[in-house]
């Protein structure tokens, strides 16, 4: 019965040797996953600036021009830039 329970008691050291390392490797990886979130929201922050900063301004040419043809409808006709529109 003693040996027995001295094998029991081994038999759940490794165990728990294991399950310890397990947890080790998992806080790890948290971690990496954590500094890998923050950088993709980083990124995301950065492009969204980027791109917005060129629409805005598109869209403020395309508010221009529309603007101009209903002013000039007539440009639709005699201006190269407008026809491309």
């Amino acid at each position: 019965m003693v040996v027995r329970q001295k094998h029991y008691r081994d038999q759940l050291f490794i165990a728990n040797k294991i399950i310890s390392h397990h947890v080790e490797e998992l806080q790890e990886i948290n971690k990496q996953l954590e500094r890998a979130s923050g950088a993709r929201d980083r990124f995301v922050v950065q492009a969204s600036h980027e791109l917005r900063t060129p629409l805005t301004s598109l869209r403020g040419i395309e508010q221009l021009t529309l603007r101009r043809l209903v002013r000039e409808p007539h440009c639709l006709q005699t201006t190269p830039f407008c026809q491309q529109i």
